[in-house]
């Protein structure tokens, strides 16, 4: 087939979108389609695209509103793809969340007789009381996903909340959860063993984690942990704010962890997937997120490096985690179960080799993106 997908931005920009694009792209590429890509007009893509040998990369949108319809639709007349899949997140193609626009685009397709399968990685924010001055995004959100979903062919999310969340559609929505944003890299045994010495040189047992998230939960669990007499170290990978590093470095200092917890900074793809393997479990304390959720890609990652998972259970979690056999989850607030889960994967051996093959199945059965593409082949054949 020949596939078109419609994204803000693309690599080497940071952008969890670009990246799932990316992936999904070249492993349809690889089975055998023409995949091309329409983006953001950016040199940093321009340049990325030319060396990109499996995906046709079009970085020409230079403004994402009214004026980009005419662009797209010209180069899908010229292209004439069998399916078009836009990647839709609000925020991304409108500055106030509210592109009204993209529903004429999609307009605009069907009446050319365009196939369109729509991924929705987020579509509205919540009604809430305590914010009622979002009030009017939030139900304009709602109207224009409403109206992308019913004139797509076919709707994409990657969480079960979503799909409730348009449940009048659910007649054309699948499930397709979000794959790793980071390759996995082939480590040999000489290469863990000197991670491990250089990460825990005395033989500590490390978890280790994402720094976007809410991190002082797990800083709170390894200082509770080392109060017990526990041997264990903190690990964040990812390229963290200023702000964030001074919360984290004040609390570490606060409670005399500058030992126990070690902020790695921005890694390159390969080494953070390196960084990642040598540890001995991953911890997403999702706090103010919703919970664990099929929504991240560093998860994915976490479940392809066959770490055992410690996470929190929240609005967002749904049945895609089993507690005990591919996660191991506490209820959001519930610290002392948390820092108890912490306390069983250091202690107990045969719990986290019973993780560890539940993250592995997982990852083989549902998150590589090979499963992937096979979903969205099943979809649009």
């Amino acid at each position: 087939m020949k596939l078109l997908f419609i994204a803000d931005n693309f690599p080497p920009v940071v952008d969890g979108v670009g990246d799932y694009t990316y992936h999904a792209g070249k492993q349809l590429a690889k089975a055998g389609h023409t995949v091309y890509v329409i983006c953001s007009r950016k040199e940093e893509i321009r340049r990325f695209a030319l060396e990109e040998p499996l995906l046709k990369v079009l970085p020409l949108i230079s403004n994402w509103d009214r004026t980009a319809i005419v662009t797209i639709t010209k180069l899908l007349d010229e292209i004439k793809p069998d399916w078009v899949i836009p990647q839709y997140v609000p925020y991304s193609y409108n500055y106030y969340g509210l592109p009204f626009w993209f529903c004429l685009l999609l307009a605009r397709l069907k009446l050319k007789g365009y196939r369109v399968a729509v991924t929705c990685h987020e579509i509205f924010i919540d009604l809430e009381w305590k914010s009622a001055k979002y009030w009017p995004v939030a139900v304009g959100q709602r109207v224009i996903a409403y109206a992308i979903g019913a004139l797509a062919d076919r709707v994409i999310v990657s969480i079960a909340r979503t799909r409730r969340q348009l449940g009048l559609l659910r007649g054309k929505i699948t499930r397709i959860p979000i794959g790793s944003n980071i390759v996995p890299v082939t480590l040999s045994p000489l290469r863990l063993f000197e991670l491990k010495r250089q990460y825990a040189p005395d033989g500590e047992f490390l978890f280790v984690s994402f720094g976007i998230r809410d991190q002082e939960a797990a800083v709170k669990v390894i200082d509770d942990l080392v109060k017990e007499g526990l041997p264990v170290k903190l690990l964040l990978l990812g390229n963290l704010s200023g702000a964030a590093i001074q919360r984290l470095n004040l609390q570490i200092g606060d409670l005399g962890l500058e030992n126990r917890v070690v902020v790695t900074g921005y890694l390159p793809s390969d080494r953070l997937f390196e960084v990642l393997s040598c540890g001995n479990a991953f911890i997403l304390l999702e706090e103010k997120r919703g919970g664990l959720t099929t929504k991240s890609g560093s998860l994915a990652a976490a479940y392809a490096a066959g770490l055992p998972v410690i996470g929190t259970a929240g609005h967002m979690t749904d049945d895609f985690f089993r507690n005990g056999v591919n996660a191991l989850l506490a209820r959001e607030g519930d610290y002392q179960t948390t820092l108890e889960n912490a306390r069983k994967i250091v202690q107990d051996e045969a719990l986290r080799k019973k993780l560890q093959a539940g993250t592995a199945e997982t990852y083989s059965n549902r998150l590589s993106w090979e499963k992937i593409a096979e979903s969205y082949q099943a979809i649009l054949s």
